[in-house]
C-alpha cells in the first residue's frame, strides 16, 4: 500500500460528448465533490490548489489551466 493517499479521481463518463453535455465545468465539479461527500476544502487539499480556486471552478469563474 502507498504511503501517499491517492487523489480523488473526477472522471466524465467517455462516452459523453461534451456538446451534449448542457452542465457546464462548474457545475459538474460540484456534483462530483458532493458524490464524494467532499468539502472544497478537501477537494483544495487534494488537488493541491486553494479553496478559493475551487469556489471560482464551482461559480463558473474559469476552469484549471491544462498543463
Amino acid at each position: 500500500m502507498s504511503a501517499h493517499a491517492s487523489a480523488p479521481k473526477f472522471e466524465v463518463n467517455s462516452h459523453q460528448n461534451s456538446h451534449q453535455n448542457k452542465d457546464s465545468f462548474g457545475q459538474r465539479l460540484i456534483a462530483l465533490r458532493k458524490e464524494r461527500d467532499m468539502t472544497q476544502v478537501q477537494l483544495a487539499k487534494a488537488t493541491q490548489v486553494t479553496q478559493r480556486a475551487i469556489s471560482y471552478y464551482e461559480t463558473d469563474g474559469g476552469s484549471p489551466q491544462a498543463w
